[in-house]
């Protein structure tokens, strides 16, 4: 009688979670505004938990109150940090805009000269292709200058969907905390009983997983842009605020992060002289090996364990099902999703 009822059990937990994912993959598109903001307020939560916890304890506060602090340092960072980079970023903007004829005149001068130095005069038979390929690429720079223009004109809807998700996430987050206890109980409540201690496992071993990674990445990216920036700044790259912070932004996508990152700024410093290029080629070299042989295992010890073939797939899969969003959020995702599934599986083995 017990098996027929446990075997029910497992049925009626089972349909319904295949049911809800086959809901999510077909409805992707509409529930991303919605999937999103709760993938980021749980990856929060995550992060925050230790700290909430580390106020209880140290300082003998009431939860809520630990809660409270946490959000009021962690705004209060950001505040600081806003003042300093946006009016920065904005300038940085407003010079790339202004400077577009400029880098049009500079891009065909370093092709004419590239066309010099291989020898390509304009009577050689090689000069038609080259010159079409030139003309091809001023045109790429024209098109994608008049879209920057028409996409900053049209933003003002997206950076407003963009805080919103934010405060969304925010206060999703300071609930997720709050009712932590009464959330898990409600969790657990739908698994079957037999399993409820080892899900009870498996949140533990998420917390610790989610927390060390996410802290450590994002203090990674920190000071990768910041040392990005300090280094094009010393190059005399132009913008190098604004490129510091796409490289450091960028360094959160697994492998594909660093490229992204450098592709901007080596050809910003190309339109000044290819030797400057070159000195910021390897200024992002240099930068990547210093966060492989020492931030990265020193920040976060332990790895996650994930094949690189594998990370680089759910990479894809994000960015496929979810844009952008979802190729920030892959991988942490999908480790949380690999933890649960490895611990169940071990524990249906034991049984």
């Amino acid at each position: 009688m017990n098996r027929v009822t446990n075997r029910r059990e497992k049925i009626l937990f089972l349909l319904p979670a295949i049911l809800l994912l086959i809901i999510i993959i077909v409805l992707r598109k509409r529930l991303t505004h919605i999937l999103i903001p709760v993938i980021i307020a749980l990856l929060l939560s995550y992060m925050m938990e230790p700290v909430v916890s580390t106020f209880q304890k140290k300082a003998n506060m009431k939860r809520n109150h630990a809660i409270m602090l946490s959000f009021i340092l962690g705004l209060v960072m950001l505040v600081i940090v806003m003042v300093f980079l946006i009016p920065a970023i904005a300038e940085n903007l407003k010079e790339i805009v202004l400077n577009i004829p400029a880098v049009q005149e500079r891009v065909d001068e370093v092709a004419k000269r590239m066309a010099d130095m291989l020898g390509i005069g304009k009577n050689s038979e090689h000069y038609a292709v080259f010159e079409k390929y030139s003309k091809g690429a001023m045109d790429v720079i024209e098109k994608t200058s008049e879209k920057m223009l028409d996409a900053i004109s049209r933003s003002y809807k997206k950076v407003f969907n963009l805080i919103l998700d934010l405060v969304t996430s925010i206060i999703l987050t300071y609930y997720f905390l709050k009712d932590k206890e009464v959330l898990s109980s409600w969790i657990l409540s739908v698994f079957p009983y037999d399993y409820r201690n080892t899900i009870t496992d498996i949140f533990y071993e998420l917390g610790k997983i989610s927390a060390k990674f996410l802290q450590g990445q994002l203090l990674i990216a920190v000071i990768i842009g910041v040392l990005e920036t300090i280094g094009l700044y010393l190059l005399k790259v132009p913008y190098a605020i604004l490129l510091g912070i796409i490289g450091g932004f960028s360094n959160l996508i697994p492998y594909f992060g660093p490229f992204i990152g450098a592709v901007p700024a080596v050809i910003v410093a190309l339109l000044a002289s290819p030797t400057k290029a070159l000195w910021t080629l390897l200024l992002f070299i240099g930068v990547q090996q210093f966060d492989n042989n020492f931030l990265g295992p020193k920040i976060i010890e332990g790895k996650l364990g994930i094949h690189p073939v594998t990370t680089i797939v759910v990479v894809f899969l994000g960015g496929e099902f979810f844009g952008i969003a979802g190729v920030f959020l892959a991988v942490p995702v999908y480790a949380m999703i690999r933890a649960i599934t490895v611990r169940w599986y071990r524990s249906l083995l034991s049984k």
